[in-house]
């Protein structure tokens, strides 16, 4: 091995172990902030029929949301229009004579 290869191999080395001292340092220095968010969070009931009554309002909400979409879903989607002819049957190449 050349001594231009040694020196880039040592110096290849020593690039990746300031990488990875680095990173470790970042990731430590992070784990150490304390986090500034506070995420407010509604009052839990204190009795039992507090919990059902918070229970049944999460799920008439989800069964309202549930319809809602459904509904956007149904009306969102174009009605296939079928051509009719003087008969009222899809219309076709064929020849229809109305009854009189």
């Amino acid at each position: 091995m050349t001594a231009s290869s040694l020196l880039f191999a040592l110096l290849f080395y020593a690039a990746g172990a300031v990488l990875v001292g680095g990173l470790a340092a970042r990731i430590a220095g992070y784990a150490r902030t304390p986090a500034p968010l506070k995420i407010p969070s509604t009052p839990a009931p204190r009795s039992r029929g507090g919990v059902a009554l918070r229970l049944a309002r999460e799920v008439a909400l989800a069964v309202v949301i549930k319809l809602l979409v459904i509904a956007a879903i149904v009306t969102a989607v174009p009605p296939v229009l079928v051509s009719v002819n003087a008969c009222g049957e899809p219309a076709a190449p064929t020849v229809c004579v109305p009854n009189a």
